[in-house]
């Protein structure tokens, strides 16, 4: 499979991850895009992101559970992997993907 494919069939057969997935979305979709914005997100630089993933991991390290520490960190990773994405790449992996659509609802577990 290319970089610019993508196959979910994988994770439709792991409940588990799929699940921790899901939580990224509704975080994004909800108290993230809440508090800072829809794209509040792209105007930071890729650093910023990965600076914020390594505080939530090491709250979550430490014992921190005022929030969900290691989905916090894993959207950063997304939102810094997202800021090196072309939209080229982007726009050929939906094409790959008919079932998934830009700007969804937060999906439910």
């Amino acid at each position: 499979m290319s970089e610019t494919t993508s196959d979910v069939s994988y994770l439709m057969n792991q409940p588990a991850l799929w699940a921790v997935i899901v939580e990224v979305n509704n975080l994004l979709a909800g108290h993230g895009k809440d508090k800072h914005g829809d794209d509040d997100w792209k105007k930071l630089h890729q650093v910023e992101h990965v600076r914020h993933a390594r505080i939530h991991l090491a709250k979550n390290i430490h014992g921190l559970t005022d929030e969900s520490h290691l989905i916090n960190a894993a959207a950063r990773c997304i939102m810094a992997r997202a800021k090196e994405l072309s939209q080229e790449r982007i726009d050929k992996m939906f094409l790959t993907m008919p079932e998934l659509e830009y700007g969804s609802e937060p999906i439910e577990p």
